[in-house]
């Protein structure tokens, strides 16, 4: 396959590199990278780029291209899952991981921005997230942390608790007749925020 033709790409740009609620600095959100397909003796090939950000106004010459007789992977969901789901010192360090699922069930981790995934922040005053969804946290509050890869996004939600001021519940979840209750999710409401939910703990 030979491709020579200029083209244009668009991409949604609504915020900065601070994420929502900063002015829009004219670079496309979330990834993108170009993908084509041809017959060539009658086999069907693929190619794709590597993934990267849309400037306005750019022109981006893309010399390294991957051919395959396979097309391009896309998940079909992504998941977020935090290693902690609360930071209690200011400069803390957390990392969030992502993990895809794909058509055929089989899943691969999409963390790093290399692997196209781009992340933002509810509310950078109270936690900043990287480009590698590595989130420091600043005060005291609550934060949503997005991620997007080829379209599939995935929202997890953040504590900074700089106080120390948190509460630990343990106990067993049991049935009417006293005896514990399997698969059991427990939810625990507070004022600071709408719900947590929790698997049961079985003793």
């Amino acid at each position: 396959m030979r491709f020579e033709q200029g083209f244009g790409i668009a991409g949604p740009d609504r915020f900065g590199a601070d994420g929502p609620g900063t002015p829009p600095d004219f670079v496309s959100d979330d990834f993108v990278r170009v993908t084509g397909v041809g017959v060539t003796g009658g086999v069907t090939e693929y190619v794709w780029s590597d993934f990267f950000r849309i400037r306005q106004g750019q022109t981006r010459i893309i010399n390294e291209l991957t051919f395959s007789d396979s097309p391009p992977r896309l998940p079909e969901s992504i998941a977020i899952v935090p290693d902690q789901p609360t930071l209690t010192e200011p400069g803390q360090t957390i990392p969030v991981r992502i993990t895809a699922t794909y058509a055929d069930g089989t899943t691969d981790d999409l963390t790093p921005q290399s692997a196209g995934t781009s992340y933002r922040i509810s509310n950078p005053a109270i936690a900043t997230i990287d480009q590698d969804g590595l989130v420091t946290a600043l005060t005291d509050g609550s934060v949503f942390v997005t991620a997007v890869n080829q379209g599939a996004t995935a929202v997890t939600q953040l504590n900074v608790s700089l106080d120390g001021s948190l509460t630990t519940v343990a106990g067993s979840v049991l049935d009417e007749d006293g005896m514990p209750v399997a698969g059991a999710m427990v939810s625990i409401v507070s004022f600071r925020q709408a719900w947590m939910t929790y698997p049961g703990q079985l003793r």
